[in-house]
C-alpha cells in the first residue's frame, strides 16, 4: 500500500515501519482489544486516501485492465479460504495433500503460498516443467507433503 501510494500521491502511510515492528514481535497483535491509537491510525492511513487511488487509476488505466485487477482480487477471496482448517503447518505429514497458490517461478523452483506462514517449495524437476506448462502465477493447485 505504502508503494502505491508513494507513486501515484506521493505520500506514505507514517505509521507502517512502527506496526511492522510491532506486528513482528508479536504474532497477535491485531487480535488485542481495544485497538491502541497507533494501530487506528496506522489502518485509517491506508484507507484514507483509497478513493484518491480510485479516481487516479480511473486516469491511467484501461478497463479491460481493471477487469483483469478485479479478477486478481477476487482470487484473493479464494487463496485466504486455502488450508483454513489446517492450524499448524507442523500437523502435516508426509503425503498429505495441501493446497496452495503458485506465487513465483523462480529458476529450477517453484514457491507456493501455502496460507500457513510458511511456503512450499517444488523442487522436483519433472514436477516444476509440469506445473511451468500448465499453470501460471496465482492458479491454485494441490501439492503433496514430502517432508
Amino acid at each position: 500500500m505504502n508503494n502505491l501510494l508513494k507513486g501515484l500521491l506521493n505520500l506514505e502511510n507514517t505509521k507502517k515501519t512502527e506496526i511492522n515492528d510491532m506486528m513482528k514481535e508479536n504474532a497477535e497483535f491485531w487480535y488485542e482489544r481495544p485497538l491502541k491509537r497507533v494501530m487506528l491510525e496506522y489502518a485509517a492511513q491506508d484507507v484514507i486516501y483509497l478513493p484518491e487511488v480510485y479516481e487516479k487509476f480511473k486516469e491511467i488505466i484501461t478497463a479491460s485492465q481493471r477487469a483483469a485487477i478485479f479478477q486478481t482480487s477476487a482470487n484473493f477471496i479464494y487463496y485466504s479460504m486455502i488450508n483454513r482448517d489446517i492450524h499448524e503447518f507442523t500437523a502435516l505429514k508426509e503425503g498429505d495433500l495441501i493446497g496452495s497458490y503458485i506465487k513465483n517461478f523462480y529458476g529450477k523452483l517453484i514457491f507456493c503460498s501455502l496460507n500457513l506462514g510458511c511456503t512450499g517449495i517444488v523442487k522436483n524437476k519433472n514436477s516444476c516443467q509440469y506445473l511451468k506448462d500448465n499453470f501460471d502465477m496465482g492458479d491454485l493447485i494441490n501439492l503433496e507433503v514430502e517432508r
